[in-house]
């Protein structure tokens, strides 16, 4: 908390400074310049316009720096509920494993003998045995459009993305990580390891699916099967 606390100042001497941009044209210069064309009345209405856009836009910025250093102030450790394969649930907080994409809990995978398993439902189920209800810590990296806190996380120092992208059960997702967990996953795929014994429709690719009104046997299968 003392590194969000210490980081406070500058951000209000940032949003500060966005603010007095705004309303450059309410400085001493700036009325004595423009109040001959403007007219007197009018600068004082437009400067105090200014003045209350200006507190709101200063509250608004105040209030999301706040908000969002406080989602992401500390690190999380404790037990943790697995939600499914790259979601998990601590404290009552909603953790989105960075860098990674398992299926989804309805997602299905052929494996070895080309019929249908329950990829998402497996992947859920391993990391949950893996981590054992050991102690999970989590570091915070930011926050995913849902809401969700998006964290590294790690089970005595093994971190869990790159063990389910190693064991097969997730995907690098580059987009993300940069390739943090591509090694990784090349791995997989040489041993044939959980998703690459068969065959399997990426995870975003399959939510895509599903958006456009697909269903979950026909886009675990072909990402263009909707309609």
């Amino acid at each position: 908390m003392a590194g969000f606390i210490s980081s406070v100042p500058k951000r209000i001497h940032q949003v500060s400074l966005e603010v007095s941009r705004s309303s450059s044209v309410c400085t001493a210069s700036a009325k004595r310049r423009y109040h001959l064309k403007t007219g007197r009345n009018q600068i004082r209405e437009i400067c105090d316009s200014y003045k209350v856009v200006g507190m709101r836009r200063t509250s608004l910025a105040l209030s999301l720096v706040i908000l969002s250093n406080v989602a992401l102030a500390d690190d999380f450790v404790g037990h943790a509920s697995v939600i499914d394969g790259d979601t998990l649930e601590m404290h009552g907080v909603r953790i989105r494993l960075w860098g990674i994409d398992a299926p989804e809990s309805s997602q299905l995978c052929r494996g070895e003998d080309s019929l249908q398993y329950r990829c998402g439902a497996q992947a859920a189920n391993d990391l949950d045995v893996f981590i054992a209800r050991r102690p999970v810590n989590c570091v915070p990296v930011s926050l995913d459009p849902y809401g969700r806190t998006v964290a590294t996380c790690s089970v005595a120092g093994r971190d869990l993305g790159e063990w389910l992208v190693r064991s097969g059960f997730a995907l690098d997702w580059p987009q993300y990580s940069k390739g943090r967990y591509r090694e990784a996953q090349r791995e997989a795929e040489r041993t044939g390891q959980g998703l690459w014994k068969g065959s399997y429709v990426e995870p975003w690719f399959y939510r895509a699916c599903i958006r456009a009104s697909g269903k979950p046997s026909a886009c675990s299968d072909d990402a263009n099967a909707h309609p």
